[in-house]
């Protein structure tokens, strides 16, 4: 794929879904889904070529040859994997002269009366304004001996070459059928020009083998590797890598037409051309624009995932979006975050869901397909429904930036009407690391271990200078087959927070565990660290902060379904050492509701100038939630009340978070426990 590129795992960000680099696949062939198609028709020489690199497959027109060479060598060094086709119409033309590369078809044309006419004799034109073509086996011959279709593909070939910069063609208007045309032209066809209006059925028949006679002509001349693919309703299956379903989900009847026609609905053009299957599904989105672009509103966003899963789980096809009221067609280079996703390959073809509701209209087209790293699911009824996704994954809305909350996974999803959603992950309910603890040996190395997880191949170990574990200065240590990992990088006199993260057989992260803390000792010295012992897993998510609130050794649990426990015996919850100033007496009531005090002494004369006190709520992953307090304080004793609030001003969730109280060098910490209301 050409959107993300997947890092070497020495500089890999904390996040869910590490794919393995794989090897880099034939040119044109894509190494995973989504696939992405962008039929551009603007000028190369004045396009952003760094953002026209990113798609998988890109349609320009033929005037590329003569005009744009460079910019076409240009995607190839940008995109090693981009399929460059040229497009060729083979059903009309117009009447332009240049670029050069069009005088000798369109003289061709004229020389060899090659137009499509009526029964009155007349030109038959498009309502684009292009002129139709005689491609069937009606049309005159030239002096060669040869119909159109025959000379065109000899056209074609001479102008894409063995030794050209394309990987492929695209064969507009190659189609089955042309009697339709007539009736759009308001005058019936006549193809043989013997003054008779042409039969439907004898029409149709005649065009169809002019087609046949073109691709497998073409296919003779440029071999077995090249891609070739057809815009127009065709069974031009043998000689052909797919088609396209242009303006879908409209074009020639509805989303159900489109998806299931037998002959050339999309189902049925992802498995019945030759391989490697090409094809495209070419969505024309005509909603409102303002300034130049799309405005994306929720009706927008249904209709853009609606169409966008429905091309990932019907089929193997490309995805190509297009327009907005008033855009230019084919020209433009508009990007959607669903684009980012790197799905890797699927798991298997549609299946079947468990749904809430049977028996409504097409309810046996709700589908999904699962991936290495997410799954796709598409309701196309007109009630919403709750769809099972065959595993555990999570939703993209709960990304934070570093990892998936656990808290978020689910193995269903609700859909309303006509519409999709893709989710991320392995699909697996997988295991948190447990008991994640560590030492610094004799040499001054830390020395960490945990228990061994099910099903795990390897194990992330992360490490951070900072107690959240945010993703700077977070780096990813390494990746270990074993329960076991030495950090010789460490420095002395340093305090270090790793996390352990699982990975699964399709390379897929677990999420994280609770923090460890290491404090090393000073140059010389060496032993156990303190608060070096944390526990994490699935039902025990260690103390979130682990080390972070080295006076606790004892651990509080949130559970899958929100309610929230503590367990384990606090150190020194509100204990002090010898010469203290400063003393925590907890908070009540705990478990809280609505609100919980927390009070402290600071020792002293109070003569004795007063010193600056901080005390700050942290989840169990470590995150800050709310400071409470930052401010001068004189001895004596103190009280602050949280209201059971972010920073933000919202109610936190039901579980256990932990609060640390600081004044100048010295720090104590508790733990309470919040219910929800």
């Amino acid at each position: 794929m050409s959107r993300l590129h997947v890092p070497d795992w020495a500089s890999v960000a904390v996040v869910v879904l590490l794919v393995l680099a794989v090897a880099v696949p034939a040119a044109g062939q894509s190494s995973g889904y989504p696939r992405l198609a962008n039929i551009y028709f603007p000028d190369l020489r004045y396009a952003d070529l760094e953002v026209l690199a990113k798609w998988d497959l890109l349609v320009v027109p033929k005037r590329a040859c003569d005009q744009c060479l460079d910019e076409l060598e240009t995607l190839r060094s940008l995109n090693p994997d981009i399929e460059r086709i040229i497009h060729m119409p083979v059903g009309y033309h117009g009447e332009w002269l240049s670029p050069p590369i069009n005088e000798d078809l369109v003289t061709a044309i004229y020389e060899n009366d090659w137009w499509m006419k009526d029964v009155t004799g007349e030109r038959v034109y498009l309502p684009s304004g292009a002129g139709v073509v005689n491609t069937s086996i009606w049309a005159p011959t030239n002096a060669e001996g040869e119909m159109f279709c025959e000379w065109v593909a000899d056209y074609i070939h001479e102008r894409i070459s063995p030794d050209g910069p394309w990987e492929g063609v695209f064969l507009d208007y190659c189609m089955d059928d042309i009697h339709w045309v007539g009736n759009v032209h308001g005058s019936p066809l006549d193809a043989d020009a013997d003054g008779v209006a042409d039969g439907k059925a004898e029409l149709n028949a005649a065009w169809r083998a002019g087609m046949e006679i073109l691709v497998s002509r073409l296919r003779e001349l440029v071999g077995d590797e090249f891609t070739m693919i057809t815009n127009g309703n065709n069974t031009l299956y043998a000689d052909c890598n797919g088609s396209t379903r242009e303006d879908f989900p409209e074009m020639h009847g509805d989303w159900y037409d489109n998806i299931k026609d037998p002959e050339w609905g999309y189902i049925a053009i992802s498995t019945l051309y030759r391989d490697p299957i090409v094809s495209i599904v070419n969505v024309m989105w005509d909603g409102p624009v303002v300034d130049g672009e799309l405005v994306r509103d929720d009706e927008f966003e249904r209709e853009f995932a609606f169409n966008y899963t429905s091309t990932l789980i019907f089929g193997n096809g490309y995805y190509s979006f297009d327009g907005g009221e008033g855009l230019t067609e084919h020209s433009q280079t508009w990007w959607h975050e669903l684009y980012d996703l790197e799905l890797g390959e699927p798991r298997a073809g549609r299946e079947r869901p468990e749904v809430s509701i049977v028996g409504v209209e097409r309810w046996e087209m709700i589908s999904r397909r699962r991936f290495e790293n997410g799954v796709a699911v598409v309701n196309p009824t007109t009630v919403t429904e709750t769809v099972g996704l065959g595993g555990t994954y999570f939703p993209r809305a709960s990304f934070n930036g570093e990892f998936y909350p656990y808290a978020a996974a689910t193995g269903s999803v609700d859909l309303t009407q006509w519409s999709g959603d893709v989710l991320v992950g392995c699909g697996q309910a997988f295991s948190w690391a447990r008991n994640v603890h560590g030492t610094v040996n004799g040499s001054g190395d830390v020395e960490l271990h945990w228990d061994p997880v099910d099903g795990a191949s390897a194990y992330s170990v992360y490490r951070s200078h900072r107690p959240d574990g945010s993703s700077s200065p977070a780096a990813l240590m390494a990746v270990v087959s074993e329960p076991g990992y030495v950090d010789t990088s460490a420095k002395p006199n340093r305090v270090y927070f790793y996390r352990v993260a699982p990975i699964d057989e399709w390379k897929c992260e677990a999420p994280l565990s609770g923090n460890v803390s290491i404090v090393t000792p000073p140059e010389g010295r060496s032993g156990e660290s303190p608060g070096s012992e944390s526990t994490s897993g699935a039902s025990d998510m260690s103390d979130g902060v682990g080390g972070l609130l080295e006076d606790h050794r004892g651990a509080c649990a949130v559970n899958v379904d929100g309610t929230a426990e503590s367990f384990g015996v606090p150190a020194r919850e509100a204990g002090e050492s010898v010469g203290s100033m400063l003393s925590l007496h907890g908070s009540h009531p705990n478990p809280a509701g609505q609100a919980t005090s927390i009070s402290f002494d600071i020792r002293g004369s109070r003569e004795v100038p007063g010193s600056t006190v901080t005390l700050t709520v942290y989840d169990i992953m470590g995150r800050v939630v709310r400071r409470l307090l930052d401010a001068v304080l004189p001895p004596g004793s103190h009280t602050v009340t949280w209201d059971t609030r972010s920073d933000s001003g919202e109610r936190v969730a039901s579980g256990c978070y932990l609060y640390v109280l600081t004044r100048e060098e010295e720090r104590r910490s508790g733990k309470v426990v919040v219910l929800g209301p």
